[in-house]
């Protein structure tokens, strides 16, 4: 499972200490694997296939994801057995899709199932929140309005009809530095509730009125290839395109599959990845 941002806000904050947003996230496609096996040793992980070869240096400790889920997972329902994590990873990282996410989150759930549900799903959403942000949103696994943290979420039905495409410019950026330079900029804010009511009722224009990422302000100057992935998308017959997350992926949207695969592979920059895909609403 991977997420895009269909636009994304910070609003105002009285302390620079916690940063809020306000979002509606669609799930897009599967993006690999977590496969969870009790076994005799402790938690670890085990490196599958990558389709990428960069991916090789994944960590495999407690600075993934999945490790963290996991130990969590055995503390809270206080269990000595071992974990092995298998994680066939089919995108690259950092690149503001949530791939991350998707593991804690089905880390979660696999062991959850494993366990025979030992846990509910409040707690499980809670225990998602402390591996990550954006875990909770994964573990629902439909699309959301999200706010605060991205401990408040609230699942709506989205009747988006779309093909999606993505691709992944040559360029890696971090999150905490996304949202450390976001704070000092002075943008105009989106009105999320007509976003929601563009993707409830398949309004496409009001979606392209709407729709947007702040994180392109801060993101765009310094990777000027997210605009041309974009114009590209767009004149090659994408009715919206935009960063997702905190990027560098840019995706576009389209009526039919045939028309996204042809936009990805006209694309002649450079680039770590691309993708087409369907959305799961």
């Amino acid at each position: 499972l991977v997420y895009t941002d269909l636009f994304g806000y910070m609003p105002p904050k009285p302390e620079k200490i916690t940063f809020e947003v306000e979002e509606a996230i669609i799930p897009k496609f599967c993006a690999g694997k977590a496969v969870c096996n009790r076994v005799t040793a402790k938690c670890f992980i085990n490196e599958k296939e990558f389709s990428f070869p960069f991916l090789a240096t994944l960590p495999t400790d407690d600075k993934n994801i999945a490790y963290r889920a996991a130990k969590l997972f055995c503390d809270t329902i206080k269990c000595d057995d071992g974990i092995e994590i298998i994680i066939e990873k089919n995108i690259p990282v950092c690149a503001g899709l949530g791939g991350g996410s998707a593991d804690g989150a089905a880390v979660l759930k696999a062991l959850n199932a494993m366990y025979d549900y030992p846990i509910e799903s409040k707690k499980l959403l809670e225990m998602g929140l402390k591996i990550g942000a954006d875990v909770p949103f994964c573990i629902i696994g439909k699309t959301c309005h999200a706010k605060g943290i991205g401990e408040h979420l609230i699942p709506f039905d989205s009747q988006l009809k779309a093909c999606v495409a993505l691709i992944k410019p040559d360029a890696d950026i971090s999150t905490p530095a996304a949202y450390k330079a976001i704070d000092s900029l002075s943008y105009e804010h989106i009105d999320v509730n007509m976003v929601i009511d563009a993707l409830k009722n398949n309004d496409k224009e009001k979606l392209k009125c709407y729709g947007a990422n702040v994180f392109e302000y801060v993101c765009s100057p310094i990777h000027p290839e997210i605009i041309a992935i974009k114009e590209h998308f767009l004149k090659n017959g994408a009715f919206f395109s935009m960063m997702s997350g905190s990027g560098p992926t840019v995706f576009g949207l389209f009526e039919n599959m045939q028309d996204a695969q042809n936009a990805v592979n006209s694309y002649d920059g450079i680039c770590q990845a691309r993708h087409v895909c369907n959305l799961i609403i």
